[in-house]
């Protein structure tokens, strides 16, 4: 046989290899990918781990989104409100977001479709407006309807954090160290001073953009039947009345008179802060205690 003949058969031989290990590669990866789907499936793996604070928003969202049945009483505000923590018979779902604001919240429960019964928003980010590309990505057509049917599909249950959870149960902080929190009190009247001198110059940007996404969404919810509540979550004593805070409660007081708005008395100093601004996790477990005796009771049925 020519040579020519015998090195085109060892081509066509190479290509046909190549392309059987292609597509054995693929089949072993559609068959991984599809035994991924059914265990998690099946196992709902409880998922404690997340990349960045980013993802941990997209996970409380979606979480809030394909639960069912759904709390019929939902929070909504910033990182402030984040530490509150409640149990499953309470029927609450604290959608604060770390980084975002309250009007986020509402668009999420909105675009979700759901009604709860009450809605309680926290109104110190109240001048911060809705993400909107964060909501983009919680709503993606055809995507949004797949992460409901495929729960493997849905941010938590990246191979990642699955990982990170089985880790940080051996590596992470007790419950017992976080309670027992120091504060760095130089740093802390560094960090108040500073926040002190932006809250006594407010800058609010789109006001008119702003107030209608609010009246948009809380006429939504009041047509709708759901009681809302304005709410503070409690800083730094020495934050009580800055310009910012005397705004905020100005704004809910004119655009929305009927509807409750519950302040905090920040003149003393039963709840500590890390920086100012955030509770530290003894505090944070101490107001959602009062949250559920004199707020959250506001709704209980009797």
């Amino acid at each position: 046989m020519p040579s020519f003949f015998k090195a085109g058969t060892a081509v066509r031989s190479s290509i046909f290899s190549f392309d059987s290990f292609v597509w054995k590669s693929v089949a072993m990866a559609l068959g991984l990918t599809l035994l991924y789907i059914v265990v998690i499936s099946a196992t709902k793996p409880k998922v404690t781990f997340t990349q960045n604070q980013y993802q941990a928003n997209i996970i409380f969202a979606q979480d809030f989104i394909y639960r069912h049945p759904k709390p019929s009483r939902v929070i909504v505000g910033s990182s402030m409100a984040t530490r509150m923590k409640f149990d499953k018979g309470e029927d609450v779902y604290n959608l604060a977001l770390g980084g975002g604001g309250p009007l986020t919240g509402l668009e999420i429960i909105r675009k979700s479709g759901y009604i709860p019964e009450a809605i309680f928003i926290e109104s110190n980010i109240f001048t911060m407006p809705a993400d909107r590309k964060f909501l983009d990505a919680l709503f993606v057509p055809v995507l949004f309807e797949l992460r409901g049917k495929i729960i493997a599909l849905q941010e938590k249950y990246q191979t990642l954090n699955l990982v990170g959870t089985f880790i940080y149960i051996f590596a992470g902080r007790s419950q017992e160290e976080k309670l027992h929190q120091r504060i760095d009190k130089k740093l802390l009247d560094r960090l108040v001073k500073s926040t002190l001198k932006q809250q006594n110059k407010p800058v609010i940007k789109n006001k008119e953009k702003l107030l209608s996404d609010w009246h948009r969404n809380i006429d939504y919810f009041l047509k709708k039947g759901t009681k809302l509540i304005f709410f503070e979550m409690p800083n730094d004593s020495r934050l009580a009345e800055t310009e910012a805070r005397k705004t905020v409660r100005n704004f809910i007081k004119t655009e929305f008179p009927s509807i409750p708005s519950i302040e905090q008395n920040n003149s003393d100093d039963r709840y500590q802060t890390s920086d100012g601004i955030h509770l530290t996790v003894k505090s944070a477990i101490d107001f959602a205690a009062y949250f559920k005796r004199e707020i959250l009771s506001q709704t209980d049925s009797n």
